[in-house]
């Protein structure tokens, strides 16, 4: 499967400590006053924490669970081989006559609506794993970028050369997990949460915004990169309860729906219950008259085998030795 490249965890923490280090030199060549305490390992240190925000949601970790649901929804919504086992027995069953027979190929008929139920939920699931991956994706571009335009803000604040623009591109997070859930909602549209893959929430999810980091002294530089890292955090945040919250929706409506197969099974086909028998359930070819006595026989040993004691009171019972 395709997916879009992501920066890794390194690449983010690397890219703070630069911009630490860069914040670090132009406060020093423009003699600009710190404040006690701020030295230079917590100025690093608290870009490193701006840093670690975005990788709370592991891009990897995303693909590999994403993986996991495209071969289960592959097995219970488009898996012609076991939809063909399914309908020849169902057809198979049409041979057999009596109440209990009846049950059973309704039973047949909720296997297919449980599979059926099954294979949404798993799309949905899916849905959810797909935006993820976009807000992650995006997430940890944005914060990249944004390091790297307060590098060259930075730069040009110290007379430096830089080819680097100190303009950074920040995805409008909410409106990216809105674009990813909204985009696959249609029932025509759910199956190509998993065959398109993850890729194609990275595309569908591409609102951006353009923020300029600048300044023309060097506590207005950093102050800029704080307006818009404040920015990049809400909007993060937002993303994820925008998610949250639509999944909150879809659990209350899955919790709403039946599950018939899980149900307790009727009389007529519970094979360990009393009101069982071969008159409820026989083939044509054979005369359930000469079955029912063997159920019956082997109902009676069953119950023997329950009621006996187990252990040494149960083999003293038998007859063993004493």
């Amino acid at each position: 499967m395709t997916v879009a490249e992501w920066k890794t965890n390194d690449e983010l923490y690397d890219i703070a400590r630069l911009l630490g280090r860069k914040i670090i030199d132009m406060y020093t060549k423009a003699d600009v006053w710190v404040p006690a305490g701020f030295h230079v390992e917590s100025i690093i240190g608290g870009l490193e924490a701006d840093a670690e925000k975005y990788t709370t949601l592991e891009p990897q970790k995303i693909i590999d669970e994403f993986e996991r649901i495209q071969k289960a929804a592959r097995d219970t919504g488009e898996n012609a081989v076991a939809k063909a086992v399914l309908t020849t027995a169902a057809a198979a069953l049409s041979q057999w006559h009596g109440d209990g027979a009846k049950a059973f190929i309704g039973q047949m008929s909720y296997i297919d609506t449980f599979t059926d139920q099954q294979n949404r939920q798993i799309l949905f699931a899916a849905h959810c794993m797909g935006t993820a991956y976009s807000l992650a994706v995006h997430a940890r571009r944005n914060y990249y970028e944004l390091a790297e335009a307060t590098i060259a803000a930075c730069d040009k604040e110290m007379d430096n050369q830089t080819d680097r623009d100190n303009k950074a591109t920040i995805g409008i997070l909410s409106e990216i997990a809105t674009a990813c859930i909204t985009g696959f909602a249609k029932p025509d549209k759910a199956a190509t949460v998993v065959r398109w893959g993850l890729e194609s929430f990275v595309a569908i999810g591409s609102k951006t915004a353009e923020v300029v980091i600048e300044g023309s002294e060097a506590p207005a530089v950093v102050a800029s990169y704080n307006r818009a890292r404040t920015g990049l955090e809400n909007s993060f945040q937002d993303g994820l309860a925008e998610l949250t919250k639509w999944i909150g929706l879809q659990e209350q409506d899955l919790a709403q729906v039946k599950n018939p197969i899980i149900e307790p099974l009727q009389p007529e086909i519970d094979v360990a219950g009393a009101d069982f028998s071969y008159g409820k359930f026989f083939h044509t070819d054979r005369d359930p008259a000469t079955f029912n006595g063997k159920v019956d026989q082997e109902r009676k040993k069953l119950q023997e085998e329950q009621d006996r004691p187990a252990g040494l009171i149960g083999q003293r019972l038998d007859g063993g030795p004493s």
